[in-house]
């Protein structure tokens, strides 16, 4: 059944995630969130944390099982010698409710996305870089022998397994979607780089498996603004370059999918969109990747080679983001194509990546 607007009060009340003097006392506001594949909603209040509170619209296994995940990660992340510094990163944990498949985390109020304030600002701060990177390597730390891992089905992102299906099988029902995976499946190079990503790809440490700039929230405390990272629905011991490539991924892929598509052979950004280049992001880019590699005692040998490998997984991601990227509509459009192609180009090179693209000097 699920949760209304109306009732939300007496639900919370019955998980005991809320104290009836809240509600007495009026201070309490329960706003619903749309435009999401979920039941959303938030709840304000001032003299205790707000709420958000996430519940599946569908109720069939692989949905619950996805929310499922996610709530067994933020207990997992809640082992406090294990993760000593992750808390101070990620909402607070209240509630899982198994029957109702409800998810009740802490709400920042005037939160908004590292998207949302990037696109408004047009600038990439690199200090929030930093704290990216500082969040990042909070969980990126191995796995103490004999721990648990149960909760995870370790198991290869799906983007590194687009060749093992065949057209229209990933996302059926979209004509531009099989169109655009028949051009990377023509792409017989493609593959060969996409076999090495997954022989390349080591499950050592617990990955968020979804890193992207709308996963990081971005709000203001007492001592400036701070950032959280959500959404551990893709969570999974895995390969942590994973996560920094969906980080590298959205600068790239922000630049890419702004060129004007009624321009397909243009190389210049409209006057517009300049202040989503590239080079505009290279300053912050820089900032969290010296940060992450100091953080993960990289030498300087060990950090050239991680940053390589870190590319090719930002690669894949690109091509990942250009499929979903048609799923909903009618064709494919010319930063589809160009963003597989740049994808390409890295994995061919992720030297002249670094150096040209991201303006990293190693």
């Amino acid at each position: 059944m699920l949760l209304t607007q109306e009732h939300l009060c007496y639900y919370l009340l019955e998980r005991k995630t809320i104290e009836e003097k809240v509600l007495v006392d009026g201070d309490y506001m329960v706003l619903p969130i749309s435009g999401s594949r979920n039941n959303l909603f938030k709840v304000l209040c001032k003299s205790r944390k707000s709420l958000f509170i996430k519940q599946t619209s569908k109720f069939d296994a692989v949905t619950t099982s996805v929310l499922t995940r996610e709530a067994n990660t933020y207990r997992f992340l809640s082992q406090g010698s294990m993760y000593p510094k992750v808390a101070s990163g990620l909402p607070t944990f209240f509630d899982y409710d198994r029957q109702r498949h409800t998810l009740t985390v802490e709400y920042f109020p005037g939160a908004q996305s590292i998207h949302e304030y990037f696109v408004k600002q047009k600038s990439y701060f690199p200090e929030l870089a930093v704290q990216q990177a500082v969040l990042l390597h909070s969980y990126h730390t191995p796995i103490p022998e004999g721990t648990d891992t149960s909760i995870f089905p370790k198991t290869l992102p799906w983007a590194l397994q687009i060749f093992d299906f065949p057209p229209g099988q990933m996302f059926p029902g979209s004509k531009a979607n099989e169109e655009l995976m028949s051009m990377v499946y023509g792409n017989t190079e493609l593959k060969g780089h996409f076999d090495q990503l997954k022989a390349d790809y080591k499950m050592t440490t617990l990955i968020h498996g979804d890193i992207k700039w709308m996963n990081f929230i971005i709000y203001p405390a007492a001592d400036g603004m701070k950032q959280s990272l959500i959404d551990w629905e893709l969570a999974d011991i895995g390969d942590p370059a994973w996560d920094v490539a969906g980080l590298i991924q959205s600068y790239i892929s922000t630049w890419v999918f702004s060129f004007d598509n009624a321009d397909p052979r243009s190389k210049d950004l409209k006057e517009n969109m300049k202040g989503f280049d590239i080079t505009n992001m290279q300053a912050s880019i820089n900032s969290f990747w010296k940060t992450y590699a100091a953080l993960m005692q990289h030498d300087s040998a060990t950090a050239t080679a991680s940053l390589y490998k870190c590319l090719r997984f930002a690669a894949a991601r690109i091509v990942q983001t250009s499929i979903e990227g048609v799923v909903y509509n009618p064709q494919i459009y010319p930063n589809n194509v160009r963003s597989l192609q740049l994808a390409f180009n890295i994995l061919k090179s992720p030297q002249n990546a670094a150096k040209d693209l991201l303006g990293i000097k190693l």
